[in-house]
Parts: C-alpha cells; structure tokens; sequence
C-alpha cells in the first residue's frame, strides 16, 4: 500500500503546505480512531479463536470491493457525483485505492482478482457514469423572416430529437493490385425535432417566422409574381444540443451550423381520441462539430483533502464495525 507522502509528492502537494498537514492530520486521526473500535471488542470475542476473527475481517474487507474500486477512482479524477457515498459504505483500503489512481501500486492482491483470477467486470464497473437520453437542452436561434421582427423558442419547447453525424462517401483508388479505400465527400443528413404544440401558437409562429426569412411573405397580387427567396446568410442558422451531466454540468456540445427548415410533418386530426398535438420538423444541416468537455485526469489539492476529510475517516471505522459485526 503506497504512503501517505507517496500520495501527497504524485498529487504534487506542496510539503509542509497546510493542504498537505490537514491530510496527514485527517488520515491519522482516523486510523487512530478506528484502531480504538478494534482494540474494544470484548475480551471473550477475541480469544474465541484468532481465525475467526481474521475470517471476520477478510471478509469485511471484500464487500462491494469493485464498486468501492470504481468509485474512488472516479473520486480521484474529480468527478464525485455519488463516489463518496459508494465510498463510506464499504470497508475498503482508502491509501491503496487513492494510490492505484494516481499510478502507484497498492501493494496488494486483492484488488481487481480473485483468488488469482482477472475480474473481467473490473473494466466495466471502473468505467464512468453513462450519458442519459433525457439529460439535455437544445438552444435554437433567433431568426429574422424578411421584413419581419425577431423571433425565438425556448429550449423547453424542443421535446425529442433524433441528431445526425458526419457520413462519408467511400471512394476506391486502385493500387498494390488491388483497390484501396479512401474518403469522398461527407454528408450530415437531416436532424429531426418535436416542437410542443400549446393553444398560445408559440412554435407554430417561430416555425412562419424562419419560413419567413426563407421565403418573402407573399403579399397583394403575389400570387401572380410568387415569392422572393431570402439570402442563406439570413436563414441559415446554428442549432446548439448540450449533453450534461447529473450535476447539470455541459459534458458535450453538438452545434450544427446552416441548418433551416426543410418539411413539418403533417397534422393527424380525429374526432375519436385525445391525443395532443406536436411539430415533428426536418432540419437540412450544413455540417456538425463537436466539443466534449473532459475532466481534469490529475485530481486537485483541495478535491484530495475534501476526499480524504469525507470518507478516510468512514472507510477505517467500518472495517473495524464490519469486522465486529460478522463475530455475533
């Protein structure tokens, strides 16, 4: 199991820094502490046998020991969305697992085997949390139709969309004896979103205000003359979707830019049900661009010691409670 000045030096801890001294004051106070509750089970317990009690211990030891394993790791690259309440709940070894995530060896075999064997779910347990399908917001743009006012749609209004990605066209080269494969030109194809239908007309009026910059309102006598068609730079607009996190922290951009309407599916009315109505729109995409937002791989100074203060001092006492418990 690495030290605790093994663990400060890689966090690049300052020694003698007061983040530093609060660490070292934590993790000691705990091992002090939990040291106490083992030194207190009763007289009789104890001499009942040396094996049981080690028996008791291993395998307090070994309870949850991947999710714990997971969690710290998560701890230690900064993300502590339900880590140090994994974290508290099992008796696991706070240096070793800390210190397996800054590089260092824990010392161990227990960690990540059992009894000699490779866990094959360790790689999925150690993953990070998924991305949900409902954790997002999409911000459209303020369009302007043409000798119209500015109008815009909140974001609650954008109930579903299906989203597209770059597809590439393969082209064949002939060489070497026979044809290689190589990128043409790319394509976006259309992205697809469920405007909410509410008696106000809000999306129904934003949906003739971007037709509006497409195509001139026809006016008196228009029907004769037809429309004017507006400039791309006036209907061509970006459509940002953000992907976050449980935090509600942006963890992925998709901006798609020179996107307008191209078709609202039709309206099906009936007088038998009550089903309520949305604008299912197509959206023509020039292309798309992405931006994922990592998190820092080396955890902070402060994060290490609010890890430590949180969950040190829990992770000692419940081996020692886990241990007690599993004698009676």
């Amino acid at each position: 199991m690495p030290s605790i000045n093994d663990i400060l030096d890689k966090s690049k801890l300052k020694a003698g820094s007061v983040l530093a001294t609060e660490v070292r004051k934590q993790v000691s106070t705990a091992i002090r502490s939990a040291s106490t509750e083992i030194l207190n089970i009763p007289p009789q317990i104890a001499q009942a046998g040396a094996a049981d009690v080690r028996g008791a211990v291993s395998s307090a030891l070994n309870v949850g020991l991947t999710d714990v394993r997971a969690a710290a790791a998560r701890a230690a690259t900064g993300d502590f969305s339900g880590a140090l309440t994994t974290l508290a709940q099992g008796p696991q070894d706070v240096l070793g697992q800390f210190g397996s995530a800054f590089g260092l060896s824990s010392g161990g075999g227990v960690l990540g085997s059992n009894n000699g064997l490779v866990n094959t779910l360790q790689g999925a347990l150690g993953r990070s949390d998924p991305m949900l399908s409902f954790q997002w917001y999409c911000e459209l743009p303020t369009v302007t139709p043409i000798d119209g006012a500015p109008t815009n749609l909140g974001w609650n209004y954008v109930e579903e969309a299906s989203l597209a990605f770059r597809a590439y066209d393969v082209r064949q080269i002939y060489a070497s004896g026979r044809n290689r494969k190589v990128p043409g030109t790319y394509n976006v194809n259309n992205i697809r979103l469920n405007l909410y239908a509410d008696v106000s007309n809000k999306s129904v009026q934003y949906l003739m205000a971007w037709d509006g910059a497409i195509l001139a309102p026809f006016g008196s006598g228009a029907v004769t003359i037809g429309g004017g068609f507006g400039r791309p730079s006036d209907y061509w607009k970006p459509i940002r979707f953000y992907l976050v996190d449980a935090a509600k922290s942006v963890i992925l951009m998709l901006e798609y830019i020179e996107c307008w309407p191209t078709d609202i599916d039709s309206l099906q009315l009936d007088s038998q049900s009550s089903t309520r109505l949305t604008y299912n729109v197509n959206f023509s995409v020039g292309d798309v661009f992405m931006t994922a937002f990592g998190v820092n791989s080396n955890i902070s100074g402060q994060a290490l010691l609010g890890a430590f203060k949180s969950s040190a001092r829990d992770f000692v006492r419940n081996s020692a409670r886990s241990a007690i418990k599993q004698l009676f």
